[in-house]
């Protein structure tokens, strides 16, 4: 077996994580795009006056919602990925950012088209593409330096996992002191 071998198998072995990169700030710039669709979608139903158009044009609204809830699928999908390493280099880091930032895309969209339009401006598109066209450069940017830096293993914060374990201890012995006030 060859080293070129060796690197083309290994490439199909990491294929899910280079994917879970890019893929949440792709689908989170595409966003906007879905949303149109099943506006348009939801408005070809409403018009739909024979019996095969009502059915095709419910079939193209679930196409259009599926493809809408998609981007926070999709960046729950890399979150949880990314998440897998024991010691994530900081590409991983970084890409495991923008999937956070991608799965808070939707109400993102929501309050930019909210703030635009109360400064009469229908620009919305506009913006977020800009917003996100450098990000999805970064994270295509990221994928690429990512295979060319070595591992490099990150400390690990001790009361890091402490301060995330503790909510429940706090979260139940909140509830049990207000259930036992309210018997």
């Amino acid at each position: 077996m060859t080293a070129r071998d060796d690197v083309l198998r290994r490439s199909d072995v990491d294929i899910g994580p280079r994917v879970a990169r890019i893929a949440p700030a792709v689908a989170a710039l595409l966003n906007p795009v879905a949303l149109h669709a099943l506006y348009g979608a939801g408005r070809l139903v409403h018009e739909a006056m024979s019996l095969e158009k009502p059915f095709s044009a419910w079939a193209i609204t679930f196409g259009a919602a599926a493809l809408a809830y998609s981007v926070p699928a999709i960046a729950l999908w890399a979150i949880q990925t990314l998440g897998q390493e024991r010691h994530p280099r900081s590409q991983c880091v970084r890409a495991r950012a923008f999937a956070h930032l991608s799965f808070a895309s939707p109400p993102l969209f929501t309050a930019l088209g909210v703030a635009l339009y109360l400064v009469h401006s229908s620009s919305d598109h506009i913006v977020w593409a800009l917003i996100w066209l450098p990000i999805v450069a970064a994270a295509i940017l990221n994928e690429r330096r990512f295979g060319a830096v070595g591992a490099q293993p990150r400390m690990q914060l001790q009361w890091l996992r402490t301060a995330h374990a503790s909510p429940r201890r706090r979260l139940s012995s909140y509830s049990s002191h207000h259930t036992s006030r309210t018997i």
